[in-house]
């Protein structure tokens, strides 16, 4: 008997409930005073199963639950939070998990729907009010790209009459190269060429001439065409006799320059010509040459 005592208070049961258990009832005694020795035992074995849980550091079911309860609630914090619910850390400790996840969904649903509602008329507005801004705009650019290319057609109409006058003045010095003349007498002789040849002729970079938009150039005798400026100052230079070798040339001190209207066909100069010639023939009077 000693030796059971001894075992079972190795094992951390309680030395009066052992006497107990070994000490057979008073039969006399009221069986409600008398301890079920099967309670006892569950009692012992819950008790064990404390201490051998203590012992190990393991977790009951009831921990377990504990410690994912916490988690919950923090996960409900932070979604309470995040989702601006507006609900009280109380109120959030009073919801069962079921229930909080419940009204997470509602409150996102309803807030879904509204924000729905409130971009739908927002994005109307701001669509209207884009288009009306690419309106005005679109308007603006094409204002200003109608401008910069008018801007630069002109720009490039007069850069380009400005290269051609550049080609059509090279052409002229290139041919006038080529002839003899006096020297007194050239630059009055040149003008007279060039100036007779651009009021009648369209002169091409290649020194092609037409006139009047493009058509055939008639030549000055109106017998046929010209089809080079080669052609046109030729006829010019041997008509006129501005070859100094020729007796009216003026290859001489005291020979006249044979520039008067007489000399062109049918008698008539255009305006800048007739200009130029009234200049030269003051000149040559005013010198006391012989005109």
């Amino acid at each position: 008997m000693e030796r059971l005592k001894q075992f079972w208070q190795k094992m951390n049961f309680d030395p009066a409930v052992l006497d107990k258990l070994l000490t057979e009832p008073d039969p006399e005694a009221d069986p409600a005073t008398i301890e079920d020795p099967a309670a006892i035992a569950e009692s012992f074995a819950k008790t064990q199963e404390k201490l051998l849980i203590a012992k190990k550091d393991l977790f009951t079911k009831a921990d377990f639950d504990n410690e994912f309860n916490k988690h919950r609630q923090k996960l409900a914090s932070d979604v309470n939070k995040t989702l601006g619910m507006g609900l009280t850390r109380s109120q959030i400790g009073e919801l069962k998990w079921d229930d909080f996840v419940n009204q997470a969904g509602s409150f996102v649903t309803e807030a879904v729907t509204k924000a729905t509602k409130i971009t739908d008329s927002e994005l109307k507005d701001q669509l209207h009010e884009y288009k009306s801004s690419v309106a005005t705009l679109s308007e603006k650019l094409a204002a200003v790209e109608d401008t910069v290319e008018s801007r630069v057609a002109e720009r490039t109409k007069q850069l380009e009459a400005e290269r051609n006058a550049e080609i059509v003045e090279r052409l002229f010095q290139e041919k006038f190269a080529n002839k003899q003349w006096v020297a007194k007498h050239a630059p009055i002789q040149k003008s007279f060429i060039k100036n007779k040849v651009l009021e009648t002729y369209e002169i091409h970079p290649d020194a092609a001439l037409t006139q009047n938009g493009g058509k055939e150039a008639i030549n000055f005798t109106n017998t046929g065409h010209y089809k080079t400026l080669d052609e046109a100052i030729d006829y010019l230079y041997e008509t006129h006799e501005m070859n100094p070798q020729h007796k009216g040339g003026g290859g001489g001190e005291d020979k006249p320059i044979i520039v008067s209207a007489v000399k062109l066909e049918g008698g008539k100069l255009g305006d800048n010509a007739q200009a130029m010639m009234d200049r030269a023939i003051k000149h040559r009077t005013d010198a006391g040459l012989n005109v």
